[in-house]
């Protein structure tokens, strides 16, 4: 009777009824499975009941308890897009390392379900993004093939040591950059290139195909970033005049002059520019990235 108590108090979001369970029943097992091997730090989790699991750590629960697929709460909270769930994990010392029984790890499930939020927390708290999972995938690669540009760019500036030519092609896309911009994902494509991803043949295949980049575009945006692609793929050389023309332009003069000071490596540097000229992450305040790309500018 105390477990189905249990249960029903975190399955209700019921947080008074819960605390009347754990008194009540001071001897309860809050890590027993309730439901097809799910805890009740599982299932709140998942859910978003962050005062349940508040409760339930400070009454014992094992915060790396696994369910039948070897999954943690911490995977359940991130499958569940739970974002101070997954702090409130962090903050207790969840093991957020922790493959589950298909070698899929938090930071899998968070690129999935494209959250650069819960993807920084993790990077921050030192995930691996160079794990491969059963499926043969990358945290990167299913950024890249779920074409979202934000995850693939908060992977690589989280983690500027990652090599986007080892972690992004996998046996189901083996040509990342190709399908990128097939899928007029130029962003996307932009990213990759100036993360330091060697794509010249598969960019030289996309451009064989078309006659005008006009015509592959639908705003003067995407032409401008397709433009770019163009460039660095036949015109390597003139790539950087282009985009110190645009990024002074897009930047203004107090970034533009922080990320000149830095002297960072190419290409980094461009890496760098073309984050903020792109849609700019959310994750850095101006002097935050600045101070980040300082620490770090040796690597």
């Amino acid at each position: 009777m105390d477990q189905c108590n249990l249960f029903n108090a975190v399955n209700n979001n019921d947080a008074f009824y819960l605390q009347e369970v754990l008194i009540d029943y001071p001897d309860i097992d809050v890590n027993q499975a309730l439901i097809a091997s799910l805890t009740a730090l599982h299932i709140a989790a998942e859910k978003g009941y962050s005062s349940c699991v508040t409760m339930l750590i400070a009454a014992g629960a094992d915060v790396d308890k696994v369910d039948e697929h070897g999954c943690t709460a911490l995977m359940s909270a991130i499958a569940g897009g739970q974002a101070l769930v997954v702090v409130k994990l962090l903050q207790a010392g969840c093991d957020f390392r922790r493959a589950n029984h298909r070698n899929t790890t938090a930071l899998h499930y968070a690129s999935r379900l494209g959250s650069a939020g819960l993807l920084q927390l993790l990077l921050m708290s030192g995930a691996r993004p160079d794990i491969w999972n059963n499926d043969g995938n990358s945290p990167l690669s299913i950024a890249i093939t779920n074409l979202s540009a934000e995850t693939v760019q908060t992977l690589l500036l989280g983690c500027t040591h990652v090599d986007p030519n080892v972690l992004a092609p996998t046996d189901s896309c083996p040509y990342p950059l190709l399908f990128a911009l097939e899928n007029a994902q130029y962003l996307l494509a932009l990213t990759m290139l100036m993360s330091g991803y060697r794509g010249v043949m598969e960019a030289r295949t996309f451009f064989s195909k078309r006659e005008s980049l006009e015509s592959s575009v639908s705003d003067d945006t995407d032409l401008e970033r397709l433009t770019f692609i163009k460039q660095s793929v036949f015109k390597p050389l003139s790539l950087q005049h282009s985009c110190r023309l645009v990024l002074r332009r897009s930047l203004g003069t107090n970034i533009w002059d922080k990320v000149e000071k830095l002297k960072l490596p190419e290409p980094l540097h461009n890496f760098v520019c073309f984050t903020e000229l792109w849609t700019p992450l959310k994750l850095f305040t101006d002097i935050d990235l600045y101070s980040y790309f300082n620490a770090n500018s040796d690597g």
